[in-house]
Order: structure tokens, then sequence, then C-alpha cells
């Protein structure tokens, strides 16, 4: 999801995953321990281009 925004409509991965961090906290079923884990998962390594 981060690679397609980024590529199509030249979107940083740090803005999706701010996104996707505030559409899980309003509607999402998880846990807020399990949010922080999925997310520090999910973020792109240094290497990553924004």
């Amino acid at each position: 999801m981060m690679r397609a925004a980024h590529s199509r409509w030249d979107v940083p991965a740090q803005q999706t995953i701010r996104t996707l961090r505030r559409a899980l906290a309003l509607d999402g079923e998880l846990s807020e321990e399990a949010r922080e884990t999925y997310f520090v998962l999910l973020s792109p390594s240094e290497h990553t281009d924004d």
C-alpha cells in the first residue's frame, strides 16, 4: 500500500502510515498495544525512500 501510494501519487511512506494509524485508532478493533506492535513492524526501514 505504501509503495503504491508513493508510486502513483508521490505520497511519502510516513504520511501513509499516519493515515492508517488514525483510521485504525478510530475504526479498528485492535488494542492500542496491538496497533503499536503492528505499526512498528509496518514502518519502513531507514533505507526506504520517502
